[in-house]
């Protein structure tokens, strides 16, 4: 089967960014597009990484999670510890 490199980047970027539109809509936190997009391009960036790495199954879900966890902290500048992980988990919970 056939992947093009052009289908993985645009359906993640978008996918990606909806996602973080729904979270950040959710818990009421305003941020501009550009910084979501720019989150959503790194989530489209680690996608397409994510089938060169195939062999090492404890790294790809280590991977999957970090850049969670990375992708939220880029998007926003939480004033506290608690306000980070509650969008970390409605964030983890859409996806």
């Amino acid at each position: 089967m056939t992947v093009y490199v052009e289908y993985v980047l645009i359906d993640n970027l978008v996918i990606d960014y909806l996602l973080l539109k729904a979270t950040f809509s959710l818990t009421a936190i305003k941020v501009g597009k550009g910084r979501l997009l720019f989150c959503a391009f790194f989530g489209a960036m680690v996608a397409l990484l994510y089938p060169l790495l195939e062999s090492y199954a404890l790294l790809l879900a280590l991977l999957k999670v970090l850049s969670g966890f990375f992708i939220i902290l880029i998007a926003h500048p939480f004033r506290s510890v608690r306000s980070y992980f509650i969008n970390v988990a409605v964030f983890f919970s859409y996806t």
